[in-house]
């Protein structure tokens, strides 16, 4: 089932990496926001046409100041009969 906003960010919160993401060394910390809106569109995205696919992953997730973006992703399709 999709999650909203703050289920997003709690999901987040309880990553063990979660440190990294407020930025080390002086780097700026990532747009943990944008993270967020990201897994609740998948969740809108794969919801809406879960009739379709077998599985949906996106990994890895490149997450930084200024936004987030998707490496890689897999959509698996189901097969459905004709006639």
């Amino acid at each position: 089932a999709p999650v909203d906003h703050d289920e997003a960010m709690s999901m987040i919160d309880e990553l063990k990496a979660r440190p990294l993401l407020d930025g080390m060394r002086g780097e700026e910390a990532c747009d943990i926001k944008q993270l967020a809106n990201a897994i609740v569109v998948m969740g809108q995205f794969v919801a809406a046409n879960m009739a379709l696919f077998s599985s949906v992953e996106v990994n890895p997730i490149r997450v930084s100041a200024h936004g987030c973006i998707g490496l890689d992703a897999l959509i698996e399709v189901k097969e459905h009969e004709l006639g």
